[in-house]
């Protein structure tokens, strides 16, 4: 048989043992032929496979034999290809159908993508243009913007699911990928396939309460999509750990260094550093509020930085994490984890195969409720702002927007009442922030 090369140049020599996955190549699943692996993950196998009337080039997700038996891994498989439908966007990998047969086989079908992940791109580039990466975030903030207009929240944001081909002039045309833990809300009907409590994502790019295991709704996404315009505009990722559960206690409980203030060469122009440190916001209710907010505020960088006019973007007061309460943490020790390898070819990660899941327990305790305190005689200065050390270097580069100005309210003055012999009233016991326990799943 010799070597088969995948797009990225990965090869599979027939000198070794053949796998399960390999011996599919070649095997024929309805319409299709099966010509090449591409790419394997925790959930099942990527193929390279044409129609054998039309010849039309496709890509198989092929879910692994042993999970196709599990009637909720099938129906979180099957999900994949409902919400992806549902949205219907140029920017979004299009599923042309989905498989289960007698067989035991099940398999998405998916248009095959030529061209290479961001990540791969981040990884081989010395440097990205903000130009251009202010382009490629506006297109997948357009992506996003139209699953949350169909009620779909994608969960598992990452450059990895963030693919790049190319229009006729060579300018890039971006697909979101991976769909595979989307949520559908407002969707009574549809089953919950993810239990209170569990934690599905990736810890370098998981929302606060997303990695808490709280519900999570569209500002989760915006959360990620902030510290990979954070990584493209710094060429590095804001918590850079080696391990899984100190990367998620940060993103729990640091605010990232401001863009602006690391050391480096670029010149990251003000209206990006502040939509960026507004998307990483730790309370939802401080991020931007929709997608088309943080695509308006990325319109009006483009023009700034191409010397046209710049469109004025009201901020509001930028939130501090001293005003966001979290339970105690108890995080065990895990070993670092594994660094997924990216393939070029499109149907790999189009597809994202859901990932290697590695369910580690976290004993958290949900965020504490804010506590009504007293009104101050006179205004105190605000809290200072909790900085982490500066990360990891990691290899790369390329939004500023509420459309509400802030609000000031007049506060009544309260009535004085007359000193009076009162018993002062009893102190009840201080109640411990509950603690639960959280499983999070990395997906690689």
């Amino acid at each position: 048989m010799g070597a088969i090369a995948g797009h990225s140049g990965f090869v599979f020599d027939d000198a070794d043992e053949p796998t399960p996955a390999l011996s599919l190549v070649g095997r024929e699943f309805g319409n299709y032929r099966l010509l090449q692996l591409l790419g394997e993950g925790g959930m099942g196998w990527i193929y390279l496979a044409h129609h054998l009337r039309i010849g039309r080039r496709v890509a198989i997700k092929m879910l692994r034999p042993e999970l196709a038996s599990d009637p909720v891994a099938v129906r979180r498989f099957f999900a994949e290809a409902r919400a992806v439908n549902r949205i219907d966007h140029e920017n979004i990998v299009e599923i042309h159908d989905f498989v289960h047969n007698e067989h035991g086989y099940t398999y998405l079908v998916l248009e095959f993508l030529v061209g290479r992940d961001l990540l791969t791109l981040l990884e081989s580039d010395t440097g990205l243009p903000l130009a251009r990466s202010v382009d490629i975030m506006s297109q997948v903030a357009r992506a996003l913007a139209a699953a949350h207009v169909a009620g779909v929240v994608h969960r598992d944001l990452k450059p990895e699911n963030i693919f790049l081909t190319e229009h006729e002039d060579g300018s890039d045309y971006v697909k979101l990928l991976d769909f595979g833990i989307a949520k559908l809300m407002c969707t009574s009907a549809s089953p919950r396939l993810t239990r209170a409590g569990t934690a599905v994502g990736t810890p370098n790019y998981i929302a606060p309460e997303q990695a808490l295991g709280a519900d999570v709704d569209h500002r989760a996404d915006i959360y990620s999509f902030g510290l990979i315009l954070y990584e493209l505009a710094t060429g590095r990722r804001p918590f850079a750990c080696a391990d899984v559960v100190e990367t998620v206690a940060k993103q729990v409980t640091e605010v990232p260094v401001r863009p602006r203030e690391l050391d480096g060469s670029r010149d990251i122009p003000v209206a990006l550093d502040d939509l960026i440190m507004r998307c990483v916001a730790k309370r939802a209710a401080d991020r931007p509020q929709s997608m088309e907010e943080v695509e308006a505020a990325l319109r009006a960088i483009r023009a700034a930085l191409d010397g046209d006019e710049p469109i004025a973007i009201a901020l509001a007061p930028e939130p501090s994490l001293a005003s966001v309460s979290f339970g105690a943490l108890a995080l065990p020790q895990l070993a670092p984890a594994p660094r997924r390898i990216a393939f070029g070819a499109a149907a790999l990660l189009a597809i994202g195969l859901g990932g290697l899941s590695l369910g580690r327990a976290i004993e958290s305790g949900q965020p504490a409720a804010h506590a009504a305190a007293a009104p101050p005689a006179e205004a105190a200065p605000p809290p200072a702002q909790v900085l982490p050390p500066l990360a990891a270097p990691h290899r790369m580069m390329g939004p500023p927007s509420s459309d509400a100005p802030p609000r000031h309210h007049r506060r009544k003055a309260a009535p004085v009442a007359p000193p009076r012999a009162v018993a002062p009233p009893a102190v009840p016991a201080t109640a411990t922030a509950p603690t639960g326990r959280y499983d999070i799943i990395p997906v690689y």
